[in-house]
């Protein structure tokens, strides 16, 4: 894990009332890396592309993202180090979803829960503390 700061993006897919709705979606992924935000009548771009650390389509789950971006983070906080993972962005973009999932697919928060456990499990030569505040 280096230390640096990474910056990924997820664009959420259509919920329920928003398909039901014939909404669209108003940005087009144009690599693992940039993003352009478009008018999804005529499909032409607003601005140039906007370029993150990684950029993840509605396509990808929960789990990609954690297994890409957060996964890392908490196996080295099992080592010792300090580690932050948070979402941020506007009401209604997914922060909740990506971060807390649901019954089917877990979130950021319930998968590094479970590899926590999963890692001291493993490790029953050693002893850990746990505290959450």
């Amino acid at each position: 894990m280096s230390d640096k700061i990474l910056v990924a993006v997820r664009v959420r897919p259509l919920i329920v009332r928003e398909a039901a709705a014939s909404s669209t979606v108003h940005w087009q992924i144009g690599s693992d890396q940039t993003i352009t935000q478009i008018d999804s009548a005529t499909q032409k771009a607003l601005c140039t592309p906007y370029k993150f650390d990684r950029v993840f389509g509605a396509q990808y789950s929960n789990n990609d993202v954690y297994t890409e971006v957060a996964e890392a983070i908490v196996e080295s906080t099992l080592g010792g180090f300090n580690g932050t993972i948070f979402a941020y962005g506007q009401t209604s973009s997914g922060k909740t979803y990506t971060m807390m999932g649901d019954k089917i697919n877990h979130g950021i928060i319930p998968l590094a829960i479970k590899n926590i456990f999963r890692s001291i499990e493993n490790t029953p030569d050693r002893e850990y503390l746990i505290r959450l505040v």
